[in-house]
């Protein structure tokens, strides 16, 4: 009888290692499905991280490109700018200068006509004015020729 107890419990033990194992191995393959589905995911996750990480490059490089334009136009209008600045300068200067040059005229002219003056003097100052006047027809001129 004991040797029928001891093969029985031999055989439930045989029979519950047999079921542990089958159990382990479906508790495995359940896992390494889980390990497969999770690792499917992280490289769909992975691949989607990469295409916004380009996408945020490409973004980036419009935006640089974007702001250099910008930059080179703001150079551009001050550029322009500083030259209508100087072009009106130079047109004041010379407006000026032509102002000056009339009232030194115009009251040369007052000098020669004035009744004080001697009219040989007059005549003298005259002629020494169109000689003036010819080598010298301009401030500009003289200040040039002066330097």
């Amino acid at each position: 009888v004991a040797a029928a107890c001891a093969a029985g419990l031999a055989a439930d033990a045989g029979a519950a290692a047999a079921a542990s194992r089958a159990d382990a191995e479906k508790r495995l393959e359940a896992r390494e499905s889980q390990l497969a589905a999770a690792s499917a995911e992280i490289t769909r996750g992975n691949a989607i991280i990469e295409r916004l990480a380009e996408q945020a490059r490409a973004q980036q490089q419009k935006l640089r490109l974007r702001a250099d334009v910008v930059k080179q136009q703001e150079r551009r209008v001050a550029d322009a700018t500083k030259d209508r600045d100087d072009a009106r300068h130079q047109k004041d200067l010379a407006l000026a200068n032509a102002s000056r040059e009339a009232d030194r005229r115009a009251r040369a002219d007052a000098e020669l006509a004035s009744p004080m003056i001697d009219p040989l003097l007059a005549a003298e100052a005259a002629d020494e004015r169109k000689t003036f006047e010819y080598w010298y027809p301009t401030w500009d001129a003289w200040k040039f020729r002066r330097t």
